[in-house]
């Protein structure tokens, strides 16, 4: 929550106490008959063309200006909780696309011939094609790189008058086929997005080929094959990924009040996984001043991650004990990840995983430190007060809701006085003309003006509804005081 929502109970503040001002006026005697009189000041009026209706003086709660061309306090888009998020990190569980090399393919040798001759080469001509002793996975589907190919030649020959048909074939399946055509003596194999689920398969050789000696041989040359996803079992993961996990760090910069409450506090991170793996990582949130050290105490988690089964922990009571301690920010880290698999995983380059994941603070109440309030000496008959209140009609289109509670002592700090003057005022969420008056009686008046000094502290309590401020939601404020005396009491 950005530090210009506190705007608003600014403003109410300032208008409580302007009304301080006016006993300064009153002198010690007066002369006259006996009698109860009223006074009655305006002090604030920012409302709306009461005539037409249309923008004027109200406070816009967003960023466009007034009919006065007063800004906005540009509140739009605040939530009325304190809500802190991070973007998305990412992680990669593969750093390159896995590569399989295939073992060399043997010639396969054709003769006798004649040349000039076409030949009709037999059934069962074939060669194996084989991946390596490390080829461990379950399947395999190579990607669509330009050189995932084998590359064939025909030496002594070429492709007769039916062309050479090379079939890559898994046992009975048929994986893929190349053709040679009449006249040439090479072509490709290409295995783009073709899927492996066994290390050795065979390429069969049919068709014709027209010799120019006694024999022709076909050469089988593999490339460096690029991976496009694969599946393993669950045993193997830690063999077949190289993450490139970092520490999560970051931190929250937290009102500057004297006390600070939470009602509730969730930090939630959700996950974006592959199938059947789950994710351990570790979390702490620590108080912390302005130099950096640490405040009070740590809270450390450790949370499980599945997809579609986000981590969530509810954390008031340990972040209130921290911000009893009057840490300046809570700093959050997430490390220590820690990949298992459940099951055979599938994964495809880079194996992306994605985390996001924030800290949601619903403030319960805070408390602004003592203030002090200079009135000078104010000299009255005694009894001259007799009570005196301040009046407010309030208008509120916004889900902005608050109820402020205002202690007044000559003690420095009201909230420990048992005798401190203690009003409240609500500001309802999305609420009509509301009027609101406090009050203060004159036992009261007389304990505080017998200072030259009063002392104010506030509490506030979070009254809203949820929701966000727009840039349409305004504040009206009528306000004036008022003040019974006593006039030339005997």
């Amino acid at each position: 929550m950005k530090k210009k929502t506190l705007l608003l109970i600014s403003l109410i503040i300032l208008v409580f106490f302007m009304s301080g001002c006016l006993a300064k006026k009153i002198p010690s005697e007066i002369t006259g008959p006996t009698m109860a009189t009223k006074y009655r000041i305006p002090l604030i009026k920012r409302t709306l063309d009461e005539k037409t209706g249309e923008s004027k003086s109200e406070l816009r709660l967003g960023a466009k200006p007034n009919g006065l061309g007063e800004a906005g306090l540009d509140l739009s888009g605040e939530v009325t909780n304190l809500s802190f998020s991070a973007d998305s990190e990412e992680f990669n569980l593969l750093r390159e696309p896995a590569t399989i090399q295939p073992e060399s393919i043997a010639n396969c040798f054709i003769s006798p011939l004649n040349p000039g001759e076409n030949y009709s080469i037999p059934d069962g001509k074939k060669v194996t094609l084989t991946l390596p002793d490390t080829f461990d996975y379950s399947s395999v589907t190579f990607s669509d790189h330009p050189n995932n190919t084998i590359d064939i030649n025909l030496d002594k020959a070429t492709a007769g008058s039916g062309g050479v048909i090379f079939t890559l074939e898994d046992g009975t399946k048929t994986l893929q086929t190349a053709i040679m055509e009449p006249g040439m003596n090479s072509c490709q194999l290409n295995l783009a997005g073709k899927v492996f689920d066994t290390p050795t398969l065979s390429i069969k050789i049919t068709g014709t080929l027209l010799p120019s000696a006694t024999e022709a041989t076909f050469s089988f040359t593999p490339n460096n094959l690029e991976v496009e996803s694969f599946t393993i079992p669950s045993d193997l993961l830690d063999t077949k990924i190289d993450p490139n996990f970092s520490t999560i760090d970051y931190s929250i910069r937290l009102p500057e009040f004297n006390d600070f409450e939470l009602s509730t506090a969730g930090f939630t991170i959700e996950s974006q996984l592959p199938e059947n793996i789950t994710l351990q990582v570790d979390l702490t949130i620590q108080g912390e001043d302005d130099n950096g050290q640490g405040v009070g105490h740590e809270i450390y988690k450790t949370i499980t991650l599945q997809n579609a089964n986000p981590g969530i922990l509810q954390l008031a009571n340990e972040i209130n004990n921290i911000l009893n301690e009057k840490p300046s920010n809570l700093r959050i880290q997430i490390y220590n990840f820690s990949i298992k698999a459940t099951d055979d995983v599938t994964l495809s380059y880079p194996g992306t995983i994605a985390l996001d994941y924030s800290l949601e603070l619903g403030l319960g109440s805070l408390t602004t430190s003592p203030q002090k309030i200079n009135i000078g000496n104010i000299e009255t008959p005694e009894g001259f007060f007799q009570s005196a209140q301040l009046c407010f009609k309030l208008k509120n289109t916004s889900p902005l809701g608050l109820t402020i509670q205002v202690s007044l002592s000559p003690m420095s700090n009201p909230l420990d006085d048992p005798l401190a003057v203690t009003k409240e005022l609500l500001i309802a969420p999305n609420s009509d003309w509301t009027p609101l008056k406090i009050e203060i009686i004159a036992q009261e008046l007389s304990r505080l003006t017998k200072s030259d000094t009063i002392y104010h502290q506030i509490l506030i309590k979070n009254t809203s509804e949820g929701g966000e401020i727009t840039d349409d939601d305004y504040l009206e404020i009528k306000a004036w005081a008022e003040a019974q005396c006593l006039i030339n009491k005997r």
